[in-house]
């Protein structure tokens, strides 16, 4: 069963029972999975979840007033998790080392031009250099739920007209080839002939 961030610890680590008041929380090597508690936690500024097993960053996209995320060492696959993270102003350092999707290539670069207002990344200053590197050669990423709604905006649009497509390339199909590519190949008097026993 995957383990969740549960009110509970939180009040047990700050010592604070009012979740949206919460400026600081540390549950590194906690195991965690689920952390959509932090959906209840908007005034949080400094999160330490390092050495989990949190495989998602949608659920830090509540936290408007946080500026540092200490993220190392969990299971974020996908780089496109950065976008979840866009409209955070505030954050100013992340460290995100050590996940799968930090192996990427381009994978610094990338995350440097989704997250223009990151004055670090991985424990390293972002330099203006690298910055002016980032919006000229990073990678552009997709909004994981952007991504979902083109998927099934794709699926809705050629699912009703399935069977018209199929359907018309009969007629399209000879609107492709010339008259002669298409016409069946004109035999030999000789080959006429030849008799098969």
């Amino acid at each position: 069963m995957a383990k969740r961030l549960t009110e509970e610890m939180v009040i047990a680590r700050t010592k604070i029972s009012d979740l949206s008041k919460i400026k600081r929380l540390n549950c590194w090597g906690s195991e965690l999975v689920d952390v959509s508690l932090l959906r209840k936690m908007p005034s949080v500024e400094v999160l330490s979840l390092s050495i989990n097993k949190i495989n998602s960053l949608a659920d830090f996209q509540f936290c408007k007033r946080l500026e540092e995320l200490y993220i190392r060492q969990n299971d974020i696959r996908d780089l496109n998790e950065i976008m979840y993270l866009q409209s955070l102003t505030n954050l100013k350092n992340l460290w995100l080392g050590e996940n799968p999707c930090a192996n990427i290539e381009g994978y610094r670069l990338a995350v440097i031009r989704a997250l223009p207002q990151l004055q670090k990344l991985d424990n390293v200053a972002i330099t203006q250099e690298e910055m002016r590197e980032a919006q000229r050669r990073g990678k552009i990423l997709a909004h994981p739920d952007d991504e979902t709604q083109e998927e099934s905006e794709e699926e809705y649009q050629s699912s009703p007209t399935q069977a018209a497509v199929q359907q018309q390339p009969q007629y399209n199909r000879y609107q492709e080839y010339s008259e002669q590519e298409y016409s069946p190949p004109q035999r030999s008097p000789q080959r006429q002939e030849v008799t098969v026993s």
